[in-house]
């Protein structure tokens, strides 16, 4: 049976029999009794019972299948690799707590970790335990759920690698040095692997978050978040010559708990995960001034953010209430809605994302991404590139196409004084979720029907999109 229980009932009229709560979810008692001798007197009951608590979780970037993974509360490292829609086995790779997690960009090897700093390499696409090793093993060191951050480009690994205090160590430890490890060399096995422990005087409290540049190439940019609210720069961090500064925002209250990057090397978004402050903070030069993006946000603790790259005004953040989106992030007060279609109110803790394949004659093309839940394991979703769902976007069919009634049981009409061509006419829910899709010819004179009986009562947008125009109307459907 699992370990850390938190529930025990026994059956009402046979005490040799018990339900159990624990950290692996519900476990059956057949025979109390034989527990000590049998293997089968216990057995799980989790069957599409998900509430796996994950810390971090990733998605391989392979894109004929979806490899998903991550470290978990007391359940390991689990994963399922070519997974399927719908629920999946996962098997666990490493025992007891996960911790940082990630599937590098080439699919050749993985990063998996137990508490404090002990982080490990695992070879792939081989059984990904045949040729596993220590990065760091340092269980003392660091956090307990451990920052970190891989390098993909140039396959170097940063971890907190915090000195804490330890009375028993010869000799004592008596004092906190605050450290950030580089370890390079990542797949000559651990013997070779060149380890650093970095520190300067802007380090001055623990790692909270951890990003490496995507756009560095063969210089490693490391950006840093700390649990006083700093965010630091360590520019060529291989390099003798490596130099920190300081880029904190003059609004910056509380624990960094995300950093990414946009578009370019000047495109940043930091996350916040305490409550009375703002939570999202973006930059669009390096960190020379920072914009306030939390708009309508709810004050609640925000864990994770993420940018379409297909529609770059779209970007979602992972909350203690699940994921949130906006459809246009440069607004000064961006409008934000839940967009968790079957997750529920679950606190996101990490976010993922991978391309998918390019596909010329698509109507459209989509990303894959991967939440990362503290107690519904893991969920997937999709980034396209539609427009945001903004009544700013270009209207320029405005004065030539009418919709029309737009309170309605389900019957609209689609007159336009302009000959379009085919059109794409799709509908959408408040939360971005597509309910219906239909195309058609839009001809001077014409008008067009759309049967929308089967919606609930509500407020959707209707979008127009044609090979030269765009349109988006509210509609609301009452019963």
């Amino acid at each position: 049976v699992h370990a850390d229980q938190h529930a025990f009932v026994f059956h009402p009229t046979n005490a040799n029999q018990a339900i159990i709560g624990n950290d692996g979810g519900v476990f059956f008692a057949s025979n109390l009794s034989a527990a000590s001798s049998s293997t089968t007197a216990i057995a799980s009951r989790n069957k599409d019972y998900n509430v796996t608590q994950y810390y971090y979780g990733t998605i391989g970037q392979n894109i004929a299948v979806d490899d998903l993974g991550g470290g978990t509360q007391d359940n390991g490292s689990p994963f399922a690799f070519a997974a399927a829609a719908g629920a999946n086995s996962f098997s666990d790779l490493f025992g007891g707590d996960g911790a940082f997690t990630q599937l590098d960009k080439d699919n050749d090897y993985g990063i998996a970790s137990f508490p404090g700093n002990t982080h490990i390499f695992f070879e792939l696409p081989d059984t990904p335990t045949s040729n596993a090793y220590n990065i760091v093993d340092e269980g003392n060191n660091g956090s307990f759920i451990n920052t970190a951050a891989l390098d993909e480009v140039n396959d170097v690994f940063f971890s907190d690698s915090t000195l804490n205090p330890d009375p028993e160590a010869t000799p004592p430890i008596t004092t906190t040095t605050f450290r950030l490890g580089m370890f390079r060399t990542l797949k000559t096995g651990t013997a070779n692997i060149v380890r650093n422990n970095l520190t300067n005087a802007l380090l001055d409290e623990s790692i909270t978050a951890l990003k490496v540049s995507p756009f560095g190439g063969s210089d490693s940019n490391v950006f840093i978040g700390l649990l006083n609210g700093k965010l630091l720069k360590l520019t060529r961090a291989q390099n003798f010559a490596r130099q920190w500064s300081e880029i904190t925002g003059p609004g910056f209250v509380g624990s960094i708990s995300d950093i990414e990057f946009g578009q370019n090397a000047n495109e940043i978004f930091v996350t916040f995960h305490n409550f009375g402050v703002v939570s999202l903070w973006y930059t669009a030069d390096g960190g020379a001034t920072w914009q306030n993006k939390e708009g309508d946000l709810p004050d609640m603790p925000v864990k994770a953010v993420l940018q379409n790259p297909l529609n770059t005004k779209e970007v979602i953040v992972g909350t203690a209430l699940g994921v949130w989106r906006t459809g246009d992030i440069t607004d000064l007060s961006p409008i934000w809605v839940q967009s968790q279609n079957g997750m529920k109110d679950v606190t996101v803790i990490d976010l993922d994302y991978r391309p998918n394949p390019t596909v010329p004659e698509a109507e459209i093309q989509t990303g894959t991404v991967l939440a990362a839940t503290h107690g519904r394991g893991l969920f997937t979703g999709k980034f396209d590139e539609q427009p945001a769902l903004s009544l700013d976007d270009k209207t320029l069919a405005n004065n030539n196409i009418k919709i029309f009634p737009t309170v309605t049981s389900g019957e609209v009409n689609i007159v336009s004084n302009s000959s379009f061509g085919k059109t794409d006419v799709r509908v959408y829910t408040l939360s971005g979720q597509e309910v219906f899709r239909q195309n058609m010819n839009l001809n001077f004179g014409s008008t067009n029907q759309i049967q929308l009986q089967g919606l609930s009562s509500g407020l959707y947008f209707i979008k127009l999109k044609g090979e030269s125009f765009s349109k988006i109307q509210k509609l609301i459907i009452r019963r």
